[in-house]
């Protein structure tokens, strides 16, 4: 597993700076998995004004990978869920915000709220784009990471997994 990682996520490994990106995934996964970015079909208008905000890739919000650190990795919301590390493969690019641990929560409710406060939803998502643009970066991994902010990965094809649970420590995995 661990030659795998090295070869085909390397980018990640340096970048990161020896701090792990997590996800929870379906228990029933293997200990160590590639796993598709697949598309997800959802596309409300939230979606869409969160996609339109970022040009940077095609429906960003329905093919990108959702992650946290440690800090902020929510525990499990289903009892089908847990924690794995995940290593981006070689490639990925990356965007976060210092204020955003959950955009789905913290972003969902606010769009929701400009569109019965403004006159009209065309005003209210051209409002929450600005604001989307204007927090979010796309350098200094390793400050995301140790923030607890949601990281968002996008510009891949899959990506590896490894549960939580087997490894006892991941600097000792990364840095051996």
């Amino acid at each position: 597993m661990i030659p795998t990682i090295s070869e085909f996520c390397g980018q990640f490994l340096k970048e990161s700076d020896g701090l792990p990106l997590l996800k929870n995934l379906p228990v029933h996964n293997d200990g160590f998995r590639r796993v598709k970015v697949r598309k997800h079909t959802k596309k409300d208008t939230f979606d869409k004004a969160f996609n339109e905000a970022f040009s940077v890739h095609y429906d960003l919000r329905q093919r990108s990978i959702f992650a946290n650190g440690d800090l902020t990795l929510k525990g499990d919301i289903l009892k089908d869920l847990e924690p794995f590390y995940i290593f981006p493969k070689d490639g990925y690019q990356y965007l976060y915000s210092l204020s955003v641990f959950d955009s789905n929560e913290q972003y969902k409710d606010t769009f929701d709220e400009f569109v019965k406060q403004l006159s009209s939803p065309s005003r209210a998502i051209s409002f929450f784009k600005d604001v989307l643009k204007y927090n979010y970066v796309s350098n200094n991994l390793p400050e995301g990471i140790r923030t607890g902010s949601e990281i968002i990965i996008y510009g891949i094809p899959y990506y590896y997994a490894i549960r939580k649970s087997l490894i006892e420590s991941y600097e000792n995995m990364i840095y051996d």
